[in-house]
This record gives C-alpha cells, sequence and structure tokens, in this order.
C-alpha cells in the first residue's frame, strides 16, 4: 500500500525534536527520580532496584517488603499511575524476569512497583506521589488482611492465585478499607 508519508515525516520531526532536548531532559527526569527514591527511600523496608548511578532517568522501582504490589497499586488508584512490571508482560501474574536476574527474591519481585516518569513530570508531581505514599504505605502494613473467601467462585482464576499469593505473603486490604487506607 501507499506509505503514509505525513506520518513518516510527523515521526522524523517528532525523533528530531528529542534528540535536541535529550540531555536536558534526562537530567531533569533524573533529577525527579532521584528527588522520588529520596522521598520513599525513607520508608522502612523499601529497597531500590537497580543501580544508583547507572540507570536509564526515567524508571524507578523500587520494593515495598510485606506489600504486595497488586494491593499497594489498589490502593494508590486514582492518585497515582504505578505498574508492577514491563507493559509486555501485564497479561501475566508473575515476578520480574528482569527483578530475578538482578538477584531479588520471588517475594521481593512481587512485591515491586514501578514508576516511569517524563518531561512532562513536575517537581510538584513528585512531592505529591511522595506524600501518598508516606501516608499508604504504613496504613497497607497495618491492614487486615483480606477475607479469604474472594474469588472462590472460579477453582483456577489468576486473580485468585494472585490473592492466595498475596494473603500468604503479607497484608492486604479488603475493597471495603481501600478507600479509607486511601483516603
Amino acid at each position: 500500500g501507499t506509505l503514509p508519508l505525513h506520518q513518516i515525516v510527523g515521526l522524523g520531526e517528532a525523533y528530531g525534536l528529542a534528540r535536541r532536548h535529550m540531555t536536558a531532559d534526562n537530567e531533569w527526569v533524573g533529577a525527579l527520580r532521584d528527588r522520588l527514591w529520596a522521598g520513599i527511600g525513607r520508608l522502612e523496608g523499601v529497597t531500590l532496584n537497580g543501580d544508583r548511578e547507572r540507570r536509564i532517568p526515567h524508571l524507578l522501582n523500587v520494593t515495598f517488603r510485606g506489600l504486595d504490589a497488586y494491593t499497594l497499586m489498589g490502593a494508590l488508584v486514582p492518585d497515582l499511575a504505578v505498574s508492577s512490571g514491563a507493559a509486555c508482560a501485564s497479561d501475566r501474574i508473575e515476578p520480574s524476569h528482569v527483578l530475578l536476574a538482578l538477584g531479588r527474591s520471588e517475594e521481593m519481585a512481587l512485591s515491586s512497583i514501578r514508576f516511569s516518569l517524563s518531561r512532562f513530570t513536575s517537581g510538584e508531581d513528585i512531592d505529591r506521589a511522595v506524600e501518598i505514599l508516606l501516608t499508604r504505605v504504613p496504613a497497607l502494613r497495618g491492614a487486615p488482611t483480606a477475607p479469604a473467601d474472594i474469588g472462590d467462585d472460579e477453582p483456577d482464576c489468576p486473580m485468585k492465585r494472585l490473592r492466595r499469593r498475596a494473603r500468604s505473603r503479607a497484608p492486604s486490604v479488603t475493597p471495603s478499607t481501600v478507600g479509607q487506607v486511601a483516603g
């Protein structure tokens, strides 16, 4: 078929803009990433995943020991958008092969979340994220365990396996307590 010339030209221009601003953007985003880590690194049981110096500027992967990543992500919605791994693995509930290769245990890998930043992230965004995490992580650690019967109607449901794994590893929250923890 005919190549979409307007899209090809647009992509070329976007590449040119990105290249011209890459150094400044990387410095800005790297400083924000370090600010985020400085804020949440004060929490007990939080571990940085990856090298402190040699890393890409726009990602921060952190383990929150004693918390299941999916429980934490649920308590952060809608205020923060985080992930437990790469988008290409979002259909699977399993530990990150990258974190396992870094020497993290399966338990630590399943307790890790990833923060993504961009040139459009502000210092205020980072400060708000730190404030939310400093409040909600300790609250979740003190939250009651989820009832054992959640999802029992689907014996091989991936979410049921995740809930079983979360119950065996860390405190969880029930749907009725997420708002209390998040509020």
